[in-house]
């Protein structure tokens, strides 16, 4: 799998998948209440771009696809979203039998998008990057599919010469959409964190500005 190869990788780690599984269900429930923040309401800026009823969207490390959960919920009725995850095989496959929802799907290889020939309105990626493995070919083998909107956020950029990487280490308690559920809060994870330099970062797209 070119974006998550890895063998330091947070969401191939059972525990860690688990528990964000759990908070984005939970996380969903407080938002069928009526519970919303500020924080949640990012997604709706890049669907809010798009003047289609119908859209499908692929979510670059979308873990389990809360930010999908978030637009279905808030525009049910007034739009039909078709949001596709790329995540880690042990996301994709505790997610696509825990996290049932319309119209949300989970892959774990680029080769499986192709298969399925889905279309890409929007092209999502929020905190992600950082933790692909060499996204150039993927992303623009996505970009040929001239989604309407690119939205990438939430990613540190070198403005260096040279990438470089780095082992990150957070709190088990500090991954997914709410507060802990988890009783094990101060319990470390690791990442592998790319820092890709602001010229590589910029040539990911320049197919898209071409069109132009």
């Amino acid at each position: 799998n070119r974006f998550f190869k890895s063998e330091v990788i947070g969401y191939e780690n059972h525990e860690l998948v688990d528990s964000i599984i759990e908070k984005t269900l939970y996380k969903l429930g407080e938002i069928k209440k009526g519970n919303i923040t500020h924080d949640d309401l990012k997604v709706m800026l890049a669907i809010s771009l798009l003047r289609k009823r119908k859209i499908s969207v692929i979510d670059l490390g979308g873990s389990a696809g809360f930010q999908g959960l978030i637009a279905a919920e808030l525009l049910r009725g007034l739009k039909e979203i078709e949001w596709n995850v790329v995540d880690t095989k042990t996301m994709v496959k505790k997610a696509t039998s825990q996290v049932n929802y319309h119209g949300l799907n989970f892959y774990s290889e680029m080769k499986l998008l192709k298969q399925n020939q889905l279309t890409c309105d929007l092209l999502y990626c929020d905190s992600a990057l950082q933790y692909l493995d060499d996204p150039k070919i993927d992303i623009e083998w996505i970009l040929k599919l001239k989604p309407e909107i690119v939205y990438f956020t939430r990613i540190p950029l070198s403005q260096g010469e040279k990438h470089f990487s780095y082992l990150q280490k957070s709190r088990l308690s500090d991954n997914g959409p709410s507060t802990s559920l988890s009783t094990k809060k101060t319990k470390k994870v690791f990442y592998k964190c790319n820092i890709y330099t602001i010229k590589y970062f910029l040539s990911l797209f320049k197919q898209y500005r071409d069109w132009e």
